[in-house]
């Protein structure tokens, strides 16, 4: 509050600089830290931008975007990846279509376990669009997840072989804030999850899940990098 003097909210940020203090003026944020000045838009001048943009031309691939943007913000994560695919389908504004998709890996990789329709939505955008391991690794986490609902457990298995000789140099997020994982023991959470889940045995392959978990060393265990 500059009116008194007094700081009246905190908020701690990861894997990025601290804003510094911030205030609003008029439709905006400026934040003023050891970085120098930034500017936000707030979400109703956005929202208004989205809403010109859409009217003019339903298929604005830069207001699809912004109206993505906007879902996530609102916990509306399968409005936004439909809104995403469209804006990666129209023609001509090709910094708006990789900022679309990135958004799509961005998303998969802040989701927890198991995301239903979205991660079924995302496993059908991601599988053509991952280039490095990295992303390659959230496609085939996010596919065999969704073998493993379907029960469908060779095609899972499949998808974690596959996952297995990535050479993957970064953690995998767990869902979990500040938790990451090496890919071993991932892998050892994954089968030990669905395991858990499947219940009684009703297939020869749930067999070779066990046998699977019993060989994946829990090596690497969760490791907690914000404390």
């Amino acid at each position: 509050d500059t009116r008194q003097g007094e700081i009246v909210h905190q908020m701690p940020t990861r894997d990025r600089l601290p804003l510094g203090n911030l205030d609003r003026s008029g439709d905006r944020f400026v934040a003023v830290g050891g970085g120098g000045f930034q500017i936000f838009r707030t979400m109703s001048e956005v929202r208004r931008e989205v809403d010109q943009l859409l009217a003019t031309r339903s298929d604005d691939p830069a207001g699809l975007y912004q109206r993505a943007q906007l879902s996530v913000a609102r916990g509306e994560i399968a409005a936004a990846v439909k809104d995403l695919q469209a804006s990666m389908k129209s023609k001509g504004d090709r910094p708006t279509a990789d900022a679309a998709r990135d958004l799509l890996f961005d998303i998969a990789r802040s989701q927890k376990n198991s995301m239903d329709k979205v991660g079924s939505m995302l496993v059908s955008e991601l599988g053509r669009l991952a280039e490095t391991a990295e992303e390659k690794g959230v496609y085939l986490r996010l596919l065999a997840d969704e073998r493993g609902r379907l029960s469908d457990w060779a095609g899972m298995l499949s998808a974690m072989d596959e996952h297995s000789r990535l050479d993957l140099t970064e953690p995998i997020p767990s869902g979990e804030p500040g938790l990451e994982r090496s890919p071993s023991a991932w892998a050892h959470a994954f089968l030990s999850r669905w395991l858990k889940q499947a219940g009684p045995k009703s297939s020869p392959l749930l067999g070779s899940l066990e046998d699977r978990l019993i060989n994946t060393p829990a090596t690497g265990d969760d490791d907690r990098l914000d404390s």
